[in-house]
């Protein structure tokens, strides 16, 4: 039986998302290595490696961030629904001027 230790592909990405640099808006490209990435701007030679195990941290951080803002949101919009609903209960029982019951 074999195993192949050293794998020797490279893949390149070429996103959808634009960024502008220079005036330009510009596709993201990432250029895939077993064991980091290169992240560049198209049309621009500045290149970025990263690790793959970087990547992975950053992306965890971000999902915890965005979890927590999702629940601070949330937690807003309840407090206006109770806020809203008491001045509702509020108007119905306070009596109309110049009428009587």
């Amino acid at each position: 039986m074999s195993y192949l230790i050293d794998r020797k592909t490279e893949l390149i990405f070429r996103t959808a998302s634009l960024v502008t640099e220079s005036g330009k808006a510009r596709s993201v490209v990432i250029e895939s290595r077993p064991n980091y990435a290169v992240v560049k701007l198209s049309g621009t030679q500045a290149r970025y490696p990263i690790s793959w195990e970087h990547i992975f941290h950053l992306a965890k951080s971000r999902h915890d961030a965005n979890v927590r803002l999702e629940q601070k949101a949330a937690r807003q919009l309840e407090t206006k629904r109770k806020e809203k609903r008491v001045q509702v209960r509020d108007r119905k029982e306070r009596p109309v001027a110049g009428h009587s019951r």
